[in-house]
């Protein structure tokens, strides 16, 4: 639920839930009667996370704010990104490319001089950050497809530097000393991890995810005891990727440190120059499946 930054969620599991959130919402609105505080209901949405399927149901109930039926939507801009209903992302990632491809078109037009003194700044103030935003939140979520379409981003860009024409993608990285933004995601999901355990306080960090302790390896680590759509979460995709770092890569003692370490660490991961390679937190069986968290 979403009302001038006020979020009132709750699971849905059968129809005594649904009068159970109207409940809650009634509470709101005598809250907001008793303090002053009122919402604006025509600009309230509500969005169902989930599949619909499994919840009895699913669309007879019309939630009421203040004796004004909310609108049901499938997606929902919040802090910036763009929530659907079945955490694709879809919506989000092609608004940002989007918006990154019109303003590199607009450095395109404006700068005569495509040198890498002029255009890779340019690129990365004012474009890279566009399909970097809420990366790692989605990344552990994200096909093929979308993390093509992402790069595709910055494989326009760097093919517009003078020189770059006769280069293949990896061999442009490396002449301009960038990295595939696959692998700037994947080094933004473990600077997360490490303020989650130095930085932020231990309530932020999810119930699921606890750490533990590996007798083979003879170090801490962290674990994520989830199955199903959970595996493709943050926590169990970022915890696979730092339970494989080193141990004096975790406990280093700042972010500084700990960032030069890793990225001595990931050095020489086929990810950083082939968008496409395996992220560090794929583990593959036998198979070449990636097996459930236990």
């Amino acid at each position: 639920m979403f009302a001038d930054d006020t979020k009132l969620f709750r699971i849905i599991k059968q129809e005594e839930d649904t009068d159970a959130l109207q409940r809650d919402l009634t509470k709101l609105e005598s809250w907001s009667s008793t303090w002053l505080l009122k919402f604006h209901p025509d600009k309230c949405k509500v969005l169902t996370i989930g599949d619909l399927d499994k919840i009895e149901r699913p669309r007879a109930r019309l939630y009421e704010l203040e004796n004004i039926i909310l609108e049901h939507v499938s997606e929902q801009k919040d802090l910036g990104i763009y929530i659907d209903e079945k955490l694709r992302f879809d919506f989000h990632l092609q608004d940002k490319i989007n918006k990154a491809n019109s303003l590199l078109g607009l450095i395109r037009r404006t700068f005569t001089c495509v040198s890498r003194e002029v255009l890779i700044p340019l690129y990365t103030s004012l474009v890279r950050h566009y399909v970097e935003y809420g990366g790692v939140l989605w990344s552990g979520i994200a096909n093929r497809a979308q993390i093509r379409a992402v790069e595709k981003i910055q494989i326009r860009a760097v093919s517009l530097v003078e020189g770059m024409q006769d280069l293949d993608y990896g061999e442009q990285l490396q002449s301009l000393r960038l990295t595939t933004l696959s692998a700037r995601r994947a080094r933004g999901m473990m600077i997360e991890m490490w303020k989650h355990f130095h930085i932020y306080d231990k309530d932020t960090v999810g119930k699921s995810f606890r750490p533990g302790f590996s007798g083979r390896r003879n170090f801490e680590c962290h674990r994520l005891r989830s199955i199903g759509k959970q595996c493709k979460t943050f926590y169990a995709a970022a915890g696979v990727a730092w339970n494989k770092l080193p141990i004096d890569v975790r406990l280093s003692p700042n972010i500084n440190t700990f960032k030069a370490r890793l990225d001595r660490c990931w050095n020489n991961m086929p990810i950083t120059y082939d968008f496409l390679a395996a992220p560090p937190w794929m583990i593959l069986d036998d198979n070449g499946e990636v097996p459930l968290l236990e």
